[in-house]
């Protein structure tokens, strides 16, 4: 199954791409967003047909057949650091450690 995920960014906000991740930031704080598996670069940028509105991400993914889980992680960093967090996905658990802080762990529904 194809997956399509877009992810708005204000017109405000500068998209910059570091280790496969894409890092959103308004000059002092930043939003890392990314995938497991997924290389975010900035051949994802897109802007909709027509518009002079905000840059838009767009990932595109095949899920195997039956049930699969597709992680997105949304990391705040107050600091606005360039270090993206690592992340880890086994089974139905997500691991993140942020380039400061605390690791912290997710499980799937």
């Amino acid at each position: 199954m194809d997956v399509g995920t877009h992810w708005l960014g204000g017109a405000h906000l500068a998209w910059a791409f570091v280790e496969g991740w894409a890092r959103l930031s308004d000059g002092q704080r930043v939003v890392w967003i990314g995938s497991p598996g997924a290389e975010l670069a900035p051949s994802t940028l897109t802007r909709h047909a027509g518009s002079r509105g905000p840059l838009t991400l767009a990932h595109s993914a095949k899920l195997p057949a039956g049930a699969a889980t597709r992680w997105w992680v949304f990391w705040c960093d107050e600091a606005g650091s360039w270090k993206p967090p690592t992340v880890t996905a086994e089974a139905a658990q997500l691991t993140v450690k942020p380039a400061r802080g605390a690791t912290r762990r997710f499980a799937a529904d």
